[in-house]
């Protein structure tokens, strides 16, 4: 149906990024606590409903009523456009990055360009599809295991998935499905939605999941700054290659590759190293992990063991690390040893 333009009213539909926050993660923010108005009896928001859920990139209907009374006028419009009425209708673009609690601001203004009204509602962005990668933040956390009930500590996981055309989105609640699982709850424990306590002092290990997308989280409780738990004795779960001896011709050294394929059914934290026992009389071991920090506890040289995925705090089961020997043997005795894997902080 034509209108004369003096019967044309414009309703701004502002849906501003400042009034949009996932309320998975810092909690919602009302709109009218950010700009001091409140909702306004006079509009009317018919469509959609208060609440409603939608999808990241969805464009949403969008229906208004206004009260005869207000006569609103041409107004800058952010995101959304302007709705054309009466009546008042138009479309709600989602931003494709959001999700959680998305805050619509309907605002009217005079000719001045006076705000006269506005009112505010929600909307429940859900993505529809899983995402192709989650991260967690951290991906390794330290705790201090308390000493009285008054010192607990407690910490919270975020995730982000990756979603198609790279997309980020906050996906931390359960209601985007995703779940946490201690693998190791006798050392940390994790509620549904990222909380973690400590339990007892040592190295635990916490589960994400959504969808088919996992990650591992790495907790290591201490009894006290920088005071780690001891390293883990993780012998009866790896196994060994060797390369063969070379000699350098120059320094008439010696150096070997160890490879380490880790099969145990936990992650391994690192720092990862291997211990050298019965080494023979006369041998040198030359390349060694923090020489002075960490041996007089194991006891025997340490070697660490290179990682191909250094990003990671830890070795996954299944992942391989080499260690490269070094050593002197003047005598030429020949170079037997017994390894052993360590996994974590020597002190």
């Amino acid at each position: 149906m034509l209108m004369s333009k003096n019967r044309v009213r414009r309703l701004a539909l502002v849906a501003g990024f400042a009034a949009c926050v996932a309320a998975n993660d810092i909690g919602t923010a009302r709109a009218l606590d950010l700009y001091g108005y409140e909702n306004d009896p006079r509009i009317t928001v018919l469509e959609p409903a208060e609440g409603a859920t939608v999808a990241p990139g969805q464009d949403v209907r969008i229906r208004v009523e206004l009260d005869a009374a207000l006569l609103p006028a041409d107004v800058i419009v952010f995101y959304s456009g302007v709705l054309t009425g009466p009546p008042y209708e138009g479309y709600i673009h989602v931003p494709t990055d959001v999700t959680g609690e998305l805050e619509i601001a309907v605002s009217v203004r005079n000719s001045q360009s006076e705000l006269v009204a506005d009112r505010f509602f929600a909307l429940n962005v859900i993505p529809t599809d899983p995402p192709e990668r989650i991260d967690v933040n951290p991906e390794s956390v330290t705790l201090n295991f308390p000493t009285t009930p008054h010192e607990q500590e407690v910490k919270r996981l975020t995730v982000a998935g990756t979603y198609a055309g790279d997309v980020v989105r906050s996906i931390s609640g359960t209601q985007f499905g995703t779940t946490h699982t201690s693998l190791t709850p006798d050392i940390v424990t994790v509620d549904s939605s990222g909380i973690l306590t400590p339990v007892a002092p040592g190295y635990g290990y916490v589960e994400t999941r959504n969808g088919e997308a996992k990650a591992i989280t790495e907790v290591t409780v201490q009894t006290a700054p920088r005071v780690y738990p001891p390293a883990l004795d993780k012998t009866d779960s790896a196994q060994f290659t060797y390369s063969g001896i070379r000699q350098d011709p120059v320094t008439k050294r010696f150096t070997q590759q160890v490879s380490v394929k880790y099969v145990g059914e936990l992650p391994c934290p690192r720092p990862i190293q291997i211990g050298l026992r019965d080494i023979p009389e006369g041998v040198e071991i030359l390349r060694r992990s923090h020489v002075g920090r960490g041996e007089p506890a194991i006891g025997v040289p340490l070697v660490p063991v290179e990682v191909e995925t250094q990003e990671r705090v830890y070795m996954l089961p299944g992942e391989t690390g080499i260690a490269t020997l070094e050593f002197r043997n003047r005598h030429g005795r020949p170079m037997t040893y017994s390894p052993s894997l360590y996994c974590g902080h020597v002190p």
